[in-house]
C-alpha cells in the first residue's frame, strides 16, 4: 500500500506481491488476458474502500466525497491496475492561481489542519477485504480466460 501526492490529485495505491500461483497461471495467459484481468479485479476489489472513503471524507460543500473516483492505470514500469483519486482542483472549484490543494490537506495535513487520514484509514479499515476480493476477482477471471484460451486451440484442432 502506497499513499501519494501526485499533481493534480491524491492517490492511494495498493499492490499484491507474492502470489506464486497466481504469477504462474498469469504466465501461461497472453499479456492483454493479464492486464485486463488484473484492471477489473482491482477496479472490484478496491470499490469498498471508495465507498468508505467517501462515507467517511471531511465535509464543507461535499465537492471532495464526490469526486472521488477509481481509475485505472497501465504503465510499463508500475505495471497496471485502479487507484482511488480525488478530483481536480477544477472540479473542486479551487482557482487555478491558488497555492492549495484541500483533498492532501485533509489526508496529511497542514500548518492549521490536523490531518484527517480518511483515504488511509479507508484503505487501512478494508485491506483484508481487498485482498479477498481481489483474490476472487482474479480467479474469476483467470477461469474465463483459461475456458476461452482452451476452447480457441480446441477449435483449432478440428
Amino acid at each position: 500500500m502506497a499513499i501519494k501526492k501526485a499533481k493534480k490529485h491524491l492517490e492511494i495505491d495498493f499492490d499484491l506481491y507474492g502470489v506464486t500461483e497466481l504469477q504462474e497461471t498469469f504466465r501461461a495467459l497472453g499479456f492483454a488476458q493479464q492486464k485486463r484481468a488484473w484492471i477489473n479485479a482491482a477496479k472490484k476489489a478496491i470499490e469498498p474502500v471508495l465507498s468508505l472513503a467517501k462515507a467517511t471524507s471531511p465535509r464543507d460543500t461535499g465537492r471532495m466525497a464526490r469526486s472521488l473516483r477509481i481509475k485505472t492505470y497501465s504503465t510499463k514500469t508500475r505495471g497496471f491496475g485502479a487507484r482511488i483519486s480525488t478530483g481536480s482542483r477544477g472540479a473542486l472549484g479551487i482557482p487555478r492561481n491558488a497555492n492549495y490543494y484541500y483533498p492532501a490537506a485533509m489526508e496529511y495535513g497542514s500548518k492549521k489542519i490536523t490531518a484527517r487520514n480518511f483515504l488511509a484509514n479507508a484503505i487501512s479499515a478494508m485491506r483484508s477485504r481487498v485482498e479477498s476480493r481481489l483474490a476472487d476477482e482474479l480467479h474469476k477471471t483467470i477461469e474465463v480466460e483459461w475456458v476461452k484460451r482452451k476452447n480457441k486451440e480446441a477449435k483449432k484442432l478440428v
